[in-house]
């Protein structure tokens, strides 16, 4: 009840409206924020009653003029003796004991709401209200009768429904709250802002009793899902329904509520910015991209925004685009840190490690290391074949995730560590981490086929191998890597015709260039005795990649 006007005019204020009875520009902005109803004098007035009236706006006054002040807790006082002698204003009396509650002062919110409901025109808000003081006063049993009588007098109140909602939570009368509900959604005729409200009455039920959440979950989806059908045009509401899907999850039914109020608001930049966010929880990203480059017109140095570009670029492949949003995001806030391991990704899939390295320098210089510091550099190590450095980096993850982060020891990252101990020749290691992935995950194709090859590739537990490269071959019968892992096996069990199928199935769906399998399908011919085609797969091998072995092989093929 803040009062901007001048002090001149609180003192003429009961002058002027008791004596001239003027309708000057200071009486239509107290009629508008207070107040006090004008008097006015009718021969068949009660003179008490007319008494009682003038104290009302008299103590109005000196509340305004004590706020104006700065002295808040004098103007209280006067405004409270202001709803005392007017009881039957409801929008002092409604007003004052807010505040009252709000200060935590229930019992004179009581005595002033008791007083309010006496008159005979009391609404059932001011029941509703008195059912919050006597709750704040710790008396619940008076609350819940409060409350009660509000709905008499209005079933449809979402204030009493909440009152007695909150009250039997927390005594944990769990059965009582979800009866107090199921009578709500009884009453025919609410709008969108009682279904809402209900709505999120039954949501704060599952916060207490997650256990509650799958019975509940129909019934609330239901009640918004009959709000949205109402086509409210109320932001307050349509903002609650948004947030509500979004706490069921429902992010594209909460993105459609943002998008009506933004509808009202083109121009709020919060609006656009939860929109953005609910388009990417709903896997919308056209939309979202649609959102941010709006935003961006209005405000090019929004970090976050270009930040979020540049994820969305990435998703649609688009990595060279997607490194020029990162690198902005990163000039205008260089203390995002998941910016610089975002950026290091997408300059790895332009094939750029180098400059993923820079990247990541430039975060360990900034930030303490932690595990998607060094995950990320194990990547980029990987990438320029520094196989030493990459399980380093991949030891140090492993360390922080054990120590604060355990569930980021997923399938993925024990494969990642089990492929990288490989390399290092480290295969005992790498085979305990390749078995933690499959335990974890038995039918994880990639783990299937590197772990099977590596077998075969050691002469190892070979029907084992083969079982597991079937399966994973099973899965994915296109995969030319799969593809090449049963030829191999074939090949180290003696078997160079099968073999031989198998490797040209499997070159047959290579999509990208790759030395080894030109390697295997020459050796496979060199054992079936079919030099030329040894020499040309050799050749085409070594144009790929150079490699010493692979030249001795061709040079000692017969001329």
């Amino acid at each position: 009840m803040q009062i901007h006007q001048s002090a001149i005019w609180v003192s003429v204020l009961v002058g002027g409206l008791l004596f001239a009875g003027c309708a000057s520009d200071d009486a239509a902005y107290l009629e508008k924020f207070n107040p006090v109803r004008p008097v006015e004098v009718a021969p068949n007035r009660d003179v008490e009653d007319l008494e009682r009236r003038i104290q009302a706006m008299a103590h109005f006054a000196a509340g305004v003029s004590f706020e104006l002040r700065g002295e808040q807790a004098k103007a209280q006082e006067e405004f409270y003796e202001a709803a005392m002698a007017d009881a039957s204003n409801e929008s002092v009396v409604v007003e004052v004991a807010r505040r009252l509650i709000r200060q935590k002062d229930s019992d004179r919110a009581i005595s002033l709401l008791i007083q309010a409901t006496g008159h005979p025109k009391a609404t059932a808000n001011l029941y509703a209200l008195l059912g919050v003081a006597y709750a704040q006063a710790g008396k619940q049993e008076l609350a819940i009768l409060a409350s009660d009588a509000a709905l008499k007098k209005n079933p449809r109140l979402p204030q009493a429904y909440q009152n007695l909602v909150q009250i039997y939570l927390q005594n944990e009368r769990l059965p009582e709250a979800l009866k107090v509900l199921d009578r709500a959604v009884q009453q025919k005729g609410g709008d969108a802002g009682f279904l809402t409200s209900l709505a999120d009455l039954y949501l704060s039920i599952t916060r207490l009793h997650a256990t509650e959440l799958e019975r509940l979950h129909p019934r609330i989806l239901a009640l918004l899902m009959e709000a949205r059908r109402l086509n409210s045009d109320n932001p307050a509401v349509l903002q609650r329904m948004g947030e509500t899907f979004r706490s069921l999850g429902e992010f594209a039914q909460a993105a459609e509520m943002y998008a009506r109020v933004q509808a009202l608001f083109p121009m709020n930049p919060q609006v656009r910015e939860r929109l953005t966010e609910l388009y990417l929880q709903s896997g919308n990203r056209k939309k979202a991209a649609e959102q941010l480059e709006a935003l961006l017109r209005e405000s090019p140095a929004n970090a976050q925004a270009n930040y979020l570009m540049g994820l969305i670029s990435a998703d649609d492949k688009q990595f060279a685009r997607a490194a020029e949003f990162m690198g902005k995001a990163l000039l205008i806030d260089p203390e995002m840190e998941t910016a610089y391991h975002e950026l290091a990704s997408v300059q790895l899939a332009l094939d750029k490690p180098q400059e993923a390295l820079a990247t990541l320098e430039k975060a360990r210089a900034r930030f303490r290391s932690n595990f998607i510091l060094e995950f990320y550099s194990s990547l980029v190590q990987a990438r320029l074949k520094d196989h030493a450095k990459a399980l380093r980096h991949l030891t140090a993850a492993e360390t922080y995730a054990r120590a604060t982060e355990p569930q980021r020891l997923t399938p993925q990252f024990y494969f990642q560590l089990g492929a990288t101990l490989e390399r290092n020749k480290n295969f005992a290691e790498a085979e305990k981490y390749f078995l933690l992935a499959l335990k974890q995950s038995p039918d994880f194709v990639d783990v299937l086929n590197y772990l099977g090859y590596m077998w075969v590739e050691r002469g190892e537990r070979l029907t084992e191998a083969k079982a597991m490269i079937e399966k994973a071959v099973k899965a994915e019968p296109t995969n030319a890597a799969f593809l090449d892992s049963m030829a191999w096996t074939f090949f180290k069990l003696g078997k160079p015709r099968e073999a031989l199928d198998w490797q040209l199935r499997a070159l047959q769906h290579l999509k990208e260039p790759d030395a080894t399998l030109h390697d295997h399908l020459a050796d496979i011919y060199s054992v079936l005795k079919q030099p030329g085609k040894a020499r040309e797969h050799w050749r085409k091998s070594l144009a790929i990649e150079p490699n010493a072995e692979i030249q001795k092989k061709l040079d000692a093929l017969p001329r």
